[in-house]
């Protein structure tokens, strides 16, 4: 049995999360008899600056994602990447979060992060019962459990139940997008979503949560929602401060939420 943990974006606090990742992914999914292979895509800096968190950051180590040891990965380089995909064509209607497209732009980064992930464990020939897209720059408060894997199905994803958005569903369920627990007849339509981001973003503001439980609801894409609670670190290994009040979940109200 093979197990998939595929890692995109930036990894920006890594050395301050890796034991966690250790502690609460790996080793657990490998005392269930899992084989782990571990994939990562991500960029190389030379500048970091996010708007909405105010962060920034000249002193990058681009080499921080050699602490997961990964079997497989890309390294592709951030200001190429946006010179290619013309990021201005994205712009079509207004900033949702008013950060100047900044944090447009790092939406529609994460997504490329993604696609190139998923092309990367495609292109294996290894086959894996569950592949789970994780960022590398979160601290993972509880373990991965039997539970979670098990509600995994041909259409059932399963996701955080904690920073879900929108609030106003409109007829859609919400969505973190920070996490996912996938299997071989899911893994595809979650990763890939950059191909149609283009397309999306003519029509819709392109707000991370409300395009993708959209397009995976559309998709025939069902959620499960498990208490598997992290926190976001910041490059100076600080909490994200609207994630202070996440604390671990006991396994007796792990399905209460």
């Amino acid at each position: 049995m093979k197990v998939a943990l595929g890692f995109f974006g930036i990894t920006r606090s890594l050395k301050f999360t890796i034991e966690t990742i250790r502690e609460n992914v790996i080793n657990p999914l490998k005392r269930l008899g899992y084989e782990v292979k571990i994939f990562i895509h991500t960029y190389k800096l030379d500048t970091y600056k996010n708007i909405r968190t105010k962060e920034a950051s000249d002193n990058i180590d681009n080499d921080e994602y050699k602490l997961l040891n990964p079997d497989e990965f890309i390294i592709d380089n951030q200001d190429e990447v946006k010179e290619r995909l013309n990021m201005q064509q994205y712009r079509t209607h207004r900033d949702p979060w008013n950060t100047k497209y900044n944090s447009v732009d790092n939406f529609i980064l994460g997504q490329y992060s993604k696609l190139r992930l998923t092309e990367l464990i495609k292109n294996t020939k290894d086959e894996f019962e569950y592949i789970l897209f994780l960022r590398p720059d979160v601290k993972y408060l509880n373990k991965i459990t039997k539970l979670f894997l098990d509600k995994v199905n041909i259409n059932t994803i399963c996701i955080p139940n904690f920073s879900l958005y929108p609030r106003k569903t409109q007829g859609f369920p919400m969505f973190n997008d920070r996490f996912a627990i996938t299997n071989k007849y899911t893994y595809k339509i979650y990763g890939e979503v950059f191909h149609k981001l283009l397309e999306i973003s003519k029509d819709n503001p392109l707000h991370s949560e409300t395009i993708l439980t959209k397009y995976l609801t559309n998709n025939g894409i069902e959620y499960e929602y498990i208490p598997f609670i992290f926190q976001r670190i910041r490059i100076d290994g600080s909490i994200e401060p609207f994630d202070k009040k996440l604390k671990s979940r006991k396994m007796n109200s792990i399905f209460t939420d």
